[in-house]
């Protein structure tokens, strides 16, 4: 069994326990590395949560500015049809 790119843990086919097939001192090899995993996925987790709580920032940023936009061309487009109903008259 491959753990990683680094790390190889032979199973013993022929055992019919847990302890058997993985060999007594499994956890004493495994648990470090399992553990070395958890903490790179936490901090991976961590830096993937910062990253989406940014980009959540920036889109509604961005929202805020398209509203902003959308109410100057709202007013904009107002103003013209005052002026176009002024000048008709």
């Amino acid at each position: 069994m491959k753990i990683g790119n680094d790390i190889q843990y032979v199973l013993n086919p022929k055992g019919t326990t847990p302890a058997e097939i993985m060999g007594f001192d499994y956890k004493v090899m495994l648990k470090p590395v399992l553990e070395s995993y958890a903490g790179d996925i936490k901090r991976s987790s961590v830096v993937k949560l910062e990253e989406l709580v940014s980009l959540q920032k920036k889109s509604a940023e961005n929202a805020a500015r398209l509203e902003g936009k959308r109410n100057q061309l709202a007013a904009l487009q107002s103003r013209i049809d005052q002026v176009s109903v002024f000048c008709v008259s």
